[in-house]
């Protein structure tokens, strides 16, 4: 238990910074779930008492988050061991009542399904992570519901794990009953019993946890790798606006995961890894466009209004990118987004310098990417302009800028839909930090 909260502390860290759904709409989302947390897992109750100071302090606390204070941290926790429990005895059914029998119920792993993306929607709601053998077992029947994998080919030696995590939650008194092991594991009926127990079965909980499991579908992490036919190409920008691009590195990661991510699925990561730093790329590709026009159309009697409002153009996209991304309160994106957002380039010194951060920035990407290297004295001199400065002309060029990033961004998200970097960073963090 005491390391499981070293690594939640760990965890909670990075993941404020996570917390890229507005400030106000997550106090909303922690408050919702506050007034229901009893209700979800009626074990280890808090009071009224707690609860009303747990609501205050996310009143005034933009900070606050639900898996930081210690009671919901053990209470939820628990939850989880039950969950895992649940997922111990579902992957017996699985292997022992449908493989072995070569009997796949489709409609039984569709129940299955929908709890196990009910369960994850409420650690996607209250961004938190979970055990990552409930991860394994919602993908494996994703996978087979889907059709994605056989039955010969599902890894069942990993059951074997789920109960050792089973066998120390109930030593470290997060379980009640000892787990059932395979010659004895509860029949399907059973099942859907403790499922209803938990809230998880259709029918058998109050509209009111509709606002929590709503993000179901976000939970299938697959989803958008299994179902889009162009593979690694939707992530591609085009090349009349990135003649340089090398689409060595996606198209490897792509294929990697392609081979082993039925025996290995948080392989996963590295393919959405390679998407991200490609979405980077092409981020800093065009605020060095946007920054070098301005350096050169720069003139010392500007109006200091107008150029601001020249520089923010693309203000609203990079923090759009930002949010999806997971990094808008993340080094170094979080400072490009603040400096055009708080009005600190003011003069062409500072622009130069913004410009320089930026392309180092790209460059670091651009090493991952084997793409050339950008250089800020060559990109000036490319670019230079010899008519004199003209607002509109300029406005439109900006504006063409980042129109084509826009574009691009959404190809992006609408390609990963209805997957995005939230979920993938619960994912990553359940599997790298969930140990006992």
């Amino acid at each position: 238990m005491i390391r499981h909260i070293v690594f939640q502390t760990i965890f909670f860290a990075l993941l404020y910074q996570l917390n890229c759904q507005s400030s106000k709409m997550q106090c909303k989302k922690n408050a919702h779930f506050l007034m229901l947390v009893n209700d979800i897992f009626e074990e280890y109750l808090l009071t009224d008492k707690k609860l009303q100071e747990l609501l205050e302090q996310n009143e005034r606390d933009e900070k606050f988050l639900i898996h930081r204070d210690k009671n919901l941290k053990v209470k939820i926790w628990k939850l989880g061991c039950k969950y895992t429990e649940l997922c111990l005895y579902i992957m017996y059914h699985i292997k022992f009542d449908m493989v072995d029998k070569d009997d796949i119920n489709y409609d039984v792993l569709e129940v299955f399904r929908v709890i196990l993306h009910r369960i994850l929607s409420i650690y996607y709601y209250t961004i938190g992570f979970t055990t990552k053998e409930i991860w394994y077992t919602s993908i494996t029947i994703n996978a087979l519901f889907e059709k994605k994998i056989t039955p010969v080919e599902v890894n069942f030696c990993y059951i074997s794990n789920i109960y050792d995590f089973c066998k120390v939650s109930f030593y470290q008194n997060n379980l009640q009953n000892f787990p059932r092991t395979y010659d004895n594991y509860p029949d399907l009926s059973t099942i859907y019993e403790i499922s209803k127990q938990l809230k998880l079965y259709s029918d058998f909980y109050p509209e009111t946890f509709n606002e929590i499991y709503q993000y179901e579908d976000v939970s299938n992490v697959y989803s958008f790798f299994w179902d889009n036919t162009d593979g690694y190409k939707t992530f591609i920008p085009p090349k009349k606006i990135f003649p340089s691009y090398n689409e060595y590195h996606i198209a490897q990661t792509y294929w990697t995961a392609c081979k082993n991510w039925k025996r290995k699925y948080n392989d996963l990561l590295l393919y959405t890894d390679a998407i991200k730093r490609n979405l980077f790329l092409v981020t800093y590709f065009y605020l060095a466009l946007h920054s070098i026009y301005l350096i050169n159309c720069f003139s010392e009697d500007f109006n200091r209004e107008d150029f601001l409002n020249l520089f923010k153009i693309p203000l609203n996209t990079i923090s759009e990118i930002g949010v999806f991304s997971g990094e808008l309160f993340q080094k170094p994106f979080m400072g490009f987004v603040d400096d055009m957002k708080n009005d600190k380039i003011i003069n062409q010194q500072t622009l130069i310098m913004y410009t320089t951060k930026v392309i180092h920035s790209f460059n670091i990407q651009a090493r991952v990417f084997s793409i050339p290297y950008l250089n800020l004295s060559n990109l000036i001199r490319n670019n230079s302009k010899k008519n004199l400065f003209i607002h509109s002309t300029v406005e439109e060029q900006l504006k063409l800028y980042a129109s084509d990033l826009q574009k691009y961004f959404e190809n992006v998200r609408a390609g990963m839909a209805p997957v995005d970097f939230i979920i993938l960073k619960v994912f990553k963090f359940s599997h790298e930090y969930n140990r006992i």
